[in-house]
């Protein structure tokens, strides 16, 4: 009996699973009737190794492509259905069509907007890697996403396209933070420090050309230059930023650092702020004013997470920031785990602040001991 490569409905699958990766077999062709499925007799696909042409694309090597996108739909597929509760990328469970080897030698992946399908090439014959791992599959069915929950006609550069570009990263990172964080399980994304964190551009957009802070000539320029405000915006949104002028999180809007909201609770107010009330073709400002709606139905109208939310799109040159009305607070400290043999005990702080909590530090007699970013704030 043959096989066909398509995933069967998963756990989280709705009635409109049936998920496909093709064989564009290295066509242009846009068409779907030019990719064809794989079939194998053992149902075991791909040796795991980077594609060489001279195997051919229906080969073993050739199928490691098509197992590797696989892959990473069913992994974006878990995550919008376990953390946020929505099926499929436009939240009517129908499948998602990807294909891969499309041309030669060509490094481009892309979501099609008229296909409704994301394609992938092979990459440059002197590269090491094919487009086809997991951040870069997530990044493009960002793009479906954002086509069947947002009525835009394209990515053609200025506002609009840098808001569709950065929300690709956004699905990129939410999805390794689900799946390489919570390993996939649960209803959380797992707000775990690692190198894998974010996508390089969202952090360092300087290191592809992007711009860093929103201004007036943002409607000019090419979408991926553009959109990397926003991923940056998310990153300090989640994580905060950061004091220090070498690091690439640091703002010049708030040079002594700013509190983040955590990744789970950011990620929560982009999808609210995504799904209830982003419009169509928005710029900036209108991705600004849909977050603050977000975070105000999320946390209340004069909550911590509203003026998180203003301080993070200020920190990129979108709006005022929040007013720190209030000093910061530190409702309780214990001690547990006492060891008097040992000399040692844990030390465990609560914080609040208006504007959120950039770090608790210890002291000892009068002397700084340590610092915690986060909760729990403890040491």
């Amino acid at each position: 009996n043959e096989h066909d490569a398509v995933d069967a409905p998963a756990r989280t699958r709705g009635a409109g699973g049936g998920n496909s990766t093709r064989n564009l077999d290295n066509r242009t062709s846009y068409k779907s009737v030019a990719a064809t499925p794989y079939k194998s007799s053992s149902n075991v696909w791909g040796d795991g190794r980077r594609y060489d042409a001279a195997n051919g694309s229906a080969s073993a090597n050739g199928q490691t492509s098509a197992v590797d996108v696989a892959f990473a739909v069913e992994r974006a597929w878990d995550t919008l259905a376990n953390v946020y509760g929505q099926a499929g990328l436009d939240g009517k469970g129908s499948s998602i069509d990807t294909r891969v080897h499309f041309g030669i030698n060509q490094e481009a992946a892309f979501w099609l907007k008229t296909a409704k399908a994301a394609f992938f090439g092979d990459g440059a014959a002197s590269s090491t890697a094919t487009p086809t791992d997991l951040e870069t599959v997530a990044h493009e069915l960002g793009h479906g996403t954002w086509f069947s929950l947002i009525e835009s006609e394209g990515f053609d550069g200025g506002e609009t396209g840098g808001v569709g570009e950065g929300h690709g990263d956004i699905v990129a990172s939410i999805v390794e933070f689900y799946y390489l964080g919570a390993k996939g399980r649960g209803p959380v994304l797992a707000d775990v420090e690692a190198a894998w964190n974010w996508r390089p551009r969202m952090v360092d957009p300087a290191r592809v050309g992007g711009m860093r802070e929103w201004d007036s000539t943002a409607g000019g320029r090419p979408e991926h230059t553009v959109g990397t405000i926003y991923g940056r915006l998310f990153v300090m949104f989640s994580r905060g930023a950061h004091s220090d002028r070498a690091n690439p999180t640091y703002s010049k809007f708030f040079p002594n650092g700013m509190a983040g909201l955590g990744v789970q609770e950011a990620g929560q107010v982009w999808y609210v702020a995504t799904t209830a009330y982003l419009p169509d073709e928005p710029n900036f400002f209108e991705l600004r004013t849909a977050f603050l709606q977000a975070a105000e139905y999320l946390y209340g109208a004069e909550s911590t997470g509203v003026r998180i939310t203003q301080n993070a799109f200020a920190a990129v040159g979108l709006g005022a920031p929040a007013v720190d009305a209030a000093p910061p607070g530190i409702p309780a400290v214990t001690l547990s785990d006492i060891d008097e043999g040992e000399g040692s005990m844990l030390v465990s702080a609560t914080a609040n602040d208006d504007t959120g909590v950039l770090r608790v530090d210890f002291q000892i007699d009068g002397q700084p001991a340590f610092s915690r970013a986060k909760p729990p704030y403890s040491g």
